[in-house]
């Protein structure tokens, strides 16, 4: 899942604002909203925070393969 797509599906899912998962990933909405509209690339420190709190692999939230996400999801 291409990373933009997987945050804002996530939060929106969650009902959560961009301002509570930036507060939670320690960073600014305004990073956060960068991230997520895909203007700007994350950190790996930061993309290993975002892993962890979200509960998926870093590749899961990267990848664009159809594939990656069916072996992922038989795993849960």
């Amino acid at each position: 899942m291409i990373l933009p797509e997987f945050l804002k599906g996530y939060r929106k899912k969650h009902s959560l604002a961009q301002k509570q998962i930036a507060h939670t990933l320690g960073i600014t909405r305004e990073h956060y909203a960068r991230i997520e509209e895909g203007i700007q690339l994350p950190s790996l420190s930061l993309l290993k925070r975002m892993a962890k709190e979200f509960q998926v692999t870093i590749i899961y939230v990267i990848s664009d393969d159809e594939t990656v996400y069916k072996n992922i999801s038989g795993l849960k």
